[in-house]
């Protein structure tokens, strides 16, 4: 027994190290108050979006979704609501569709008849890039393209709003 003990404890300290040593920096979220990470992405439509630079001087709503999500349509539908709202006075949504089909999330959009910019992530690089571990997540960014707040999982209307007022009003 005492001679598995140590090999053991060698193996779970090695593991550790390990995995912490192969793990991209990239997939740690970013934290309110820091810049958010830029990326490219397609549109639904098919042209390309560049962030911030598309979106430089908005307040900006980063949304990660997917249709698999139990929470993620009916927040998409209030989302649209909260969006037609503020857009006149600088509020930006990015729906990013993580890693399900562009069809798929055409289709989604569709069916909500949402007006705001749904965009792809084949492969997920942009989720992985901002850490994301599950859906819904989303990022709201201020007009100097800096992290406000993050919201995991399932949030109400009023929060997405008095968050997106908030900023707007600065």
């Amino acid at each position: 027994m005492s001679f598995c003990f140590p090999r053991l404890l060698f193996v779970v300290v090695w593991a550790l190290f390990s995995f912490q040593a192969c793990t991209p920096a990239s997939t740690a979220s970013p934290a309110v108050g820091e810049r958010a990470p830029a990326f490219e992405a397609l549109c639904v439509e098919g042209k390309a979006l560049r962030f911030p630079e598309d979106t430089a001087q908005k307040v900006v709503l980063i949304r990660f979704w997917a249709e698999r999500c139990a929470h993620c349509e009916l927040e998409m539908r209030e989302l649209e609501e909260v969006f037609q709202q503020l857009q006149g006075e600088g509020f930006v949504i990015l729906a990013i569709h993580a890693g399900q089909s562009p069809s798929s999330a055409a289709a989604f959009a569709r069916k909500l008849r949402l007006s705001y910019s749904m965009l792809l992530d084949k492969d997920n690089p942009i989720a992985k890039r901002y850490g994301v571990r599950g859906v819904p997540t989303s990022f709201l960014v201020d007009r100097q393209g800096f992290v406000r707040a993050k919201f995991v999982g399932q949030t109400p209307k009023a929060v997405f709003e008095q968050s997106a007022k908030a900023l707007l009003g600065d």
